[in-house]
Formats: structure tokens, C-alpha cells, sequence
């Protein structure tokens, strides 16, 4: 008889059946054995495993002395056998548990994040430049390859539908800065949407919508921008025939090797460019050059003038080295 203390650790538990278990294998196969003197090893270990969880044999030519052996062994051998099985689910659930209540700390840590809704290969490609360029982000996948790759690459995840509100308020929907619907479903997008969109009025939704038609209908249903990898594709094929030097210019803008780089810059209310003008702050970053200038209230200034004083709210386009970029984006955040 194994008596269970329910107060001990998981691990000890596990522990003390496992070797329960092999106490009962290693009793039952010495035992045919010596018992079964024409059996060798691997037969009474087989015999014994077979009897301890009741698969059946047949007529396997016991003698007297077998009988009354295998009939002690399976009195106490069921017991231990559905004892140590039981052990063994119940520690494989509560490490899951372990793990989902570890990674919810995780991300209940942190804020202006994106929530990236699935793991395809457009959420996988969002997830490396975001990685590159120090974002915060969470993953929202509920299918089991998926999520272990996130977990490869240190993403933090949590599993469950995106399409429920519930999941999104896990990966911190209210908290976060955007929201990518990039799963190949245009019917989960538009629901991701809504939901995103009820549960964060303010949010930045970008949607994948892969039938033309469903471009309109995701706008509908609250998407900031919608993106369609089909047509984007051609887009990208005519740029390239049409105006190739510039299309290779943006793309090696997104290359940290290529010396340069195209940034978006929001000037936050209480950051330190707040009325510091152009020239004043170009004065002492010269590595960056002010393309264009989008005010608050939604007009555009191409090749802004010297004189310009920064404003809250500004989004400033740039172009400069990386490092120029990143200390800009740094100094036009909050103090």
C-alpha cells in the first residue's frame, strides 16, 4: 500500500512513484525469474509489464508457483502502476500550469507593447523586426509548433484563441501600443479587430487580409491599415520594374549593415525635443537629415525649415545613420 502526503512537493511525489513503479518491475521480473527458471530478462520483464497493466497473455504456460506469484504481483502491481501513471499526468499538467502562470507574469510586466495575433509567416517576420529593433511584443498562438517556436526564440506567448476577448485582455490588449491580426483567416481578422478595437479604442490595428474583397470589410470593422501580401506582391514587382533604384534604396534602409537608415519618429508631449528647432537639434546630430514633418492635425510639411520648432504629437520622418535614428527616437520620448 503507498501512502500519499498531499502536502508534499510535486517532485517528491513523482519521485516516490517512479521508484514505486520500478520496486515493482524489478520485484516481479526477479521473481519469474527464479519462478520461470527457462525465462530469461527481457521475458519476465515483458510478463510483468503486461500483468501490472492488465493487457492480458493468454495461456503463457505458468506453473503453480507462477500463478500465485503473478497473483500477488497484480494485487499490488495495478495499484502502483495506476499510482505512478497518475503522478505522471498530474505533473505533466501542473508543469504546463507552471509555465502559462510564469509567462502571464511576463507579460503582465509589461506596457506599449504590440500583441501579434498568430505565427505564420508574416507574424513570424513582424516578430523578427520587432526583435531587431528592441519592441516589446506578445504572441497570441494556440497551435503546440507554433508556440514552442516562439518559445525557442524567447517570445513571450500565451495560448488561446486571439479571436476571444479573453485572450486578448491576457496578452494586455488594454496596455498595448498595436495590435497585428496576421492569422490566414479573413474572417478571424475582421473578429480580431472588433475585439481589439472594443477592448482598446485608441489601439493601432494592422490587419492581413488575403481576398481583395475583405480589404474594405477589415477597414469596417475598426483596422488602422489593412495589408494584403498578395497585392503588396505586385506592388513590389511594379516598384521594382518602374523605379528600382529607389526600391533598393528602402530596402537597404532596413539592413543595419548598409550604413543608413529611414526612421519614424512620434515626439511624445513631455519629451526633451518639445520647442527645440530643427537646426538647433541638427546642430548637434549631424548624422540625420528631416524629410517631412506630419503635424497633429494630420497635415504634411515636406522639407520642413530650419526655423521649425518640434511640437508634441509631431511625427518626424528622418534619414541617418542608426545610431542618429535610435538617439533620436530616445530623445523623443517621454522624459
Amino acid at each position: 500500500m503507498i501512502l500519499v502526503n498531499k502536502n508534499q512537493p510535486e517532485q517528491v511525489r513523482l519521485l516516490r512513484a517512479l521508484l514505486a513503479l520500478v520496486a515493482v518491475l524489478t520485484f516481479g521480473t526477479c521473481g519469474f525469474m527464479i519462478i520461470q527458471e527457462d525465462w530469461g530478462f527481457w521475458r519476465s520483464l515483458y510478463f510483468t509489464v503486461i500483468t501490472i497493466t492488465t493487457v492480458g497473455y493468454g495461456d503463457y504456460g505458468l506453473c503453480e508457483a507462477g500463478e500465485r506469484f503473478t497473483a500477488i504481483l497484480l494485487i499490488f502491481g495495478i495499484g502502483t502502476a495506476t499510482y505512478a501513471f497518475g503522478e505522471v499526468v498530474k505533473s505533466a499538467i501542473a508543469y504546463q500550469s507552471a509555465w502559462s502562470f510564469r509567462m502571464q507574469r511576463k507579460v503582465d510586466r509589461i506596457n506599449d507593447h504590440f500583441v501579434i495575433c498568430g505565427f505564420g509567416r508574416v507574424g513570424k517576420t513582424v516578430c523578427e523586426r520587432l526583435t531587431e529593433q528592441s519592441v516589446p511584443f506578445v504572441v497570441i498562438e494556440n497551435d503546440d509548433d507554433a508556440i514552442k517556436a516562439c518559445l525557442a526564440r524567447d517570445y513571450l506567448c500565451v495560448r488561446g484563441e486571439a479571436s476571444a476577448d479573453a485572450t486578448l485582455l491576457e496578452a494586455g490588449i488594454q496596455r498595448a501600443r498595436g495590435c497585428v491580426c496576421a492569422v490566414d483567416s479573413d474572417s478571424l481578422n475582421i473578429v480580431i479587430t472588433l475585439g481589439a478595437r472594443e477592448l482598446n479604442p485608441d489601439i493601432l490595428i494592422v490587419s492581413r487580409a488575403d481576398a481583395e474583397d475583405a480589404v474594405h470589410k477589415i477597414h469596417r470593422a475598426g483596422a488602422s491599415h489593412v495589408v494584403s501580401p498578395l497585392l503588396r506582391g505586385g506592388d513590389d514587382i511594379a516598384n521594382r520594374l518602374t523605379r528600382p533604384h529607389l526600391t533598393e534604396f528602402i530596402d537597404q534602409s532596413r539592413d543595419e549593415a548598409s550604413g543608413y537608415k529611414l526612421g519614424e519618429v512620434k515626439v511624445a508631449p513631455a519629451s526633451t525635443l518639445v520647442g527645440k528647432t530643427l537646426k538647433d537639434y541638427g546642430r548637434s546630430h549631424s548624422s540625420i537629415a528631416f524629410l517631412a514633418i506630419k503635424q497633429a492635425d494630420g497635415q504634411t510639411r515636406i522639407r520642413p525649415k530650419a526655423d521649425e520648432a518640434f511640437a508634441a504629437g509631431d511625427i518626424v520622418f528622418v534619414v541617418g545613420d542608426s545610431d542618429g535614428v535610435y538617439q533620436m527616437s530616445r530623445d523623443a520620448a517621454p522624459v
